[in-house]
């Protein structure tokens, strides 16, 4: 049978169904808990892949719940309908906050990837240029082992000048 124009959207429940009033479920949104205390830690390209996976389907649902408030065949009073509009034009504006701050973090983390990867590209660069050069002592203590190591050779092969 159809679904009554006044029912909640399909991937939500009422308090018949089991949640206080029109929440939500994440698993009918096809939201996955992410496991982020793994013992390992977490792989930052799945991460972000899931969260780039989940603003996909959040875009998605409000296409839907779009097309469900756009819909003309939705019967309520005039009470109702102001109560409805009332707390999705709230919970809209909540959402334009947190989306904004989502897409703020996400454009400095971008932005700070993208030094970061100059960075290594630089110093892989400057690191094929130069050379290691060893501390002096180093430099110092292999010029005396070779004097020695040579000074050993020449007195086992002429003997006579060093009397």
């Amino acid at each position: 049978t159809p679904r009554p124009p006044s029912a909640p959207p399909s991937h939500c429940l009422t308090e018949a169904e089991g949640l206080n009033s029109r929440e939500c479920s994440p698993d009918m949104l096809g939201l996955q808990e992410m496991d982020l205390q793994r013992d390992e830690g977490v792989d930052n390209e799945d991460f972000m892949q899931k969260v780039s996976d989940q603003t996909k389907v959040i875009q998605q649902g409000l296409k839907t719940l779009r097309g469900e408030v756009d819909n003309p065949l939705r019967v309520l009073d005039i009470g109702q309908e102001a109560i409805v509009l009332s707390g999705l034009n709230r919970q809209a504006g909540e959402s334009l906050k947190n989306i904004k701050n989502l897409y703020d973090e996400t454009k400095y983390l971008k932005s700070y990837l993208e030094k970061l990867e100059a960075k290594v590209h630089y110093d892989m660069a400057l690191r094929r240029k130069t050379a290691y050069r060893p501390p002096w002592y180093r430099r110092l203590l292999f010029i005396s082992l070779l004097v020695c190591a040579g000074s050993f050779a020449w007195r086992r092969h002429d003997q006579t000048s060093f009397e």
